[in-house]
């Protein structure tokens, strides 16, 4: 009976090994398959002195290196995420692309110094404009060509930095159409003289967009990038493709993480309409609509999706097409999102989707910045 008894003691652990080792190398297996997604970070200064909304701290900007570093994340360059969006090829595990706006000088002084050390490539879009009128607070060319021998990658991010979206007093839709892709154009042929290597990749000022926009980028042949936060899959639209913003409020190390671990909403379709169920083309609002309503369809729909907006969370009306994600008070004129996620079945990891709104003022005139 004792024999017997340590037989069964044997097969139990020996069954308990092979469960862990089972376990673990599934685990090893899937850290180390390859994806379809990655996440795209974004920051502005990177300094204590400049506007706190647009700025990470420098102290801030190691850390969320240093993360990235210690966590096994995979840091591509840009140019390798726009090939495989190009030939639908798979990224490696827990792929990140870093990118900067508008070239300031901070990049240079506080940014480079820790992307360098740590061997991370990275892209800055820079709007021209200030180069040429040599202002203090932005890059010479000098430097930024300097970056490009380090793996940096310089990108559109137009002349001026205007708001693509608004039309000038008096300005026809032709000239706005032609003034918009003068601003793209220009912009990258200088670019193209500056520097050796570079990519048809375009950042939005102030991340702003509309479908006119859109159209003009993928009618030159422009991959576009807004602010709307979530990662960004294979299957992302080429003229709006999302990163995560940093500053301000935004990236402490718990915000970070969670962002940086995110996984794209597996988002099929989205629907926008106004309070009286009219349907919506364009995430930039007529003046009259306060509350838009979004209804996603998704290729999953066992995940347990929350959105929210302005105010909080939104509220959930159910119809026979689905769930209508609902403000609870109505949207104020100017930039604003719907950001939704749902747990994976991953512990701490979520997928995220946002969608973009961009509202004038009542009487259809812009907001101030």
């Amino acid at each position: 009976m004792n024999l017997l008894k340590a037989e069964k003691v044997n097969v139990s652990k020996i069954m308990g090994i092979k469960i862990i080792l089972l376990i673990l190398f599934s685990f090893i297996i899937t850290c180390h398959m390859p994806v379809k997604a990655a996440v795209i970070l974004q920051y502005h200064h990177i300094d204590l002195t400049t506007p706190r909304s647009t700025s990470t701290s420098p102290e801030r900007f190691s850390q969320h290196m240093n993360y990235l570093a210690e966590n096994q994340f995979n840091v591509v360059s840009l140019e390798t995420f726009l090939s495989a969006l190009t030939t639908q090829e798979s990224l490696p595990p827990k792929s990140v692309v870093i990118t900067f706006d508008d070239g300031y000088k901070s990049i240079y002084e506080n940014a480079y110094p820790v992307l360098k050390e740590k061997g991370f490539p990275f892209t800055v879009f820079i709007n021209t404009q200030p180069l040429a009128d040599n202002l203090s607070q932005f890059m010479s060319w000098e430097e930024i060509i300097e970056l490009t021998q380090n793996k940096g990658l310089i990108a559109n991010h137009s002349v001026t930095h205007p708001h693509l979206i608004r039309r000038l007093q008096d300005e026809s839709f032709s000239a706005w159409r032609e003034r918009v892709t003068n601003e793209v154009l220009k912009s990258q042929k200088l670019i193209e003289s500056k520097v050796i290597k570079t990519v048809r990749a375009f950042a939005y000022p102030y991340g702003e967009f509309n479908l006119e926009v859109k159209k003009i980028l993928k009618g030159v042949g422009f991959w576009a990038f807004g602010q709307q936060s979530g990662a960004a899959s294979m299957n992302v639209d080429p003229q709006a493709i999302p990163r995560f913003p940093f500053g301000g409020n935004y990236g402490a190390m718990n915000d970070f993480i969670l962002k940086v671990n995110s996984l794209p909403m597996p988002v099929t379709r989205v629907e926008l309409v106004d309070e009286k169920g009219n349907q919506l083309n364009d995430h930039q609002l007529p003046p009259d609509v306060d509350r838009p309503k979004m209804r996603l369809e998704l290729s999953d729909d066992a995940l347990n999706v929350s959105c929210f907006g302005p105010g909080g969370a939104l509220e959930i009306q159910s119809s026979p097409k689905g769930n209508w994600f609902v403000l609870k008070q109505d949207l104020k004129p100017g930039r604003s999102r719907f950001n939704c996620t749902a747990p994976s079945s991953k512990k701490g990891q979520f997928y995220w989707f946002s969608q973009p709104f961009i509202k004038p003022n009542p009487d259809g005139s812009w907001y101030s910045e």
